[in-house]
């Protein structure tokens, strides 16, 4: 069995019997969905296997996107299922007993995780931090004095619910987590990631950019956003501009990494390698509030239209990037499907990506039927 994520055999889908798949891939090329797409999928009949497919402009097998919001789960969720494994933490871990700044002495970290510990979903920290330093380029302050910064501003803030009372998405409350790991660690978190948690599960094209100086490119990386307050089209550096001023990374935003990687990421899930605590706060959508579709770390399917499709299993777990990428884990089918694209190339008003998510995993769920890939 492959241990590491380049063993996995990739297989490109075209010629292969993936032609629904194919198809509204094109068309959502030629309707401007996006310039770049890139799709893949592991399934347990074909354990050392991965099916991929890249179409679109500068995209091969092996291209890397910007991962946005899945950082969320191949980042800080990676690294918190890493330190629950070594006994540093679980899942009832009292916020304030590792950080007594945290202003809620009830929140633990599955209120963090879940997105229940009432923190206001989003703000916009990166225009308060640049205004700090007037006259300055945000890329020539060190990295370490903007974390510590973003750590005061966010310590600053109150919840706006009490934990367990509301279900809201938040980067504030992923920030709090990455916080909380490198307050254990003694790590800055793309470290802890880079050179210690990925090694340990095999996953090898995953990284952080550093933003430690200006006119940081890299035009190997599939290109986001043409940014006004940047001047530039960015292109090897994170696209979200909390995370950016942050320094490249957060626990919200800034992992890039090719299909390969949130597919081993996920196989690693469905194939026994975290115990059953990990495993449990997973796959299990947490009590309070009992409208709320979180689990830890991850959303499940949820609405009359889920991004997932209508193919796949209510049991499956995943995660949604504002790039226009996403990673699914069913663990009833034993499938994971990611999806990766720059839908923000044409404006983060393109919203096209809303329609095109669920098209693809039905498409691709019915090929996968059809090739006794899934039930």
């Amino acid at each position: 069995m492959p241990k590491r994520e380049s063993e996995l055999k990739l297989k490109v889908m075209d010629g292969l019997g993936f032609n629904l798949t194919m198809a509204v891939i094109a068309q959502a090329i030629e309707e401007k969905v996006a310039p770049s797409i890139a799709i893949g999928v592991w399934s347990a009949v074909r354990a050392d296997e991965a099916f991929v497919a890249g179409v679109g402009a500068g995209v091969n097998l092996h291209s890397v996107f910007d991962l946005a919001s899945v950082s969320k789960v191949m980042g800080t969720m990676a690294a918190v299922a890493y330190l629950i494994e070594k006994r540093v933490l679980n899942w009832d871990t009292q916020v304030q007993s590792v950080l007594p700044e945290y202003p809620d002495g009830e929140a633990k970290l599955i209120h963090l995780v879940s997105h229940t510990a009432g923190w206001v979903w989003w703000k916009p920290f990166w225009e308060e931090l640049r205004a700090q330093y007037p006259g300055k380029q945000i890329e020539t302050i060190p990295v370490i004095e903007r974390q510590q910064n973003y750590f005061e501003m966010i310590s600053k803030l109150k919840p706006e619910h009490k934990v367990g009372e509301n279900c809201t998405y938040s980067d504030v409350s992923m920030m709090w987590v990455q916080f909380v790991i490198e307050k254990l660690t003694n790590k800055p978190l793309d470290v802890l990631l880079e050179k210690i948690v990925w090694p340990w599960m095999g996953i090898e094209s995953a990284y952080y950019q550093r933003i430690d100086k200006p006119g940081i490119a890299n035009t190997a990386v599939i290109p986001t956003e043409d940014c006004l307050w940047r001047g530039r089209r960015l292109q090897g550096v994170v696209h979200d501009d909390n995370c950016y001023v942050m320094g490249g990374y957060a626990g919200h935003a800034g992992v890039f990494g090719e299909v390969s990687a949130p597919l081993w990421f996920g196989r690693r899930i469905l194939t026994g390698f975290f115990d059953k605590d990990v495993m449990r706060g997973f796959f299990r959508r947490v009590a309070r509030p009992s409208h709320c579709t979180r689990t830890a770390g991850f959303d499940t399917p949820s609405g009359d239209n889920p991004s997932i499709g209508r193919y796949f299993s209510d049991a499956s777990i995943g995660h949604l990037g504002y790039t226009g990428t996403s990673l699914w884990i069913d663990p009833i089918n034993k499938i994971v499907v990611t999806l990766l694209t720059n839908r923000v190339y044409y404006s983060r008003e393109n919203e096209k990506i809303k329609i095109f998510r669920p098209m693809i995993h039905n498409e691709l769920a019915l090929d996968l039927k059809a090739l006794g890939l899934m039930a």
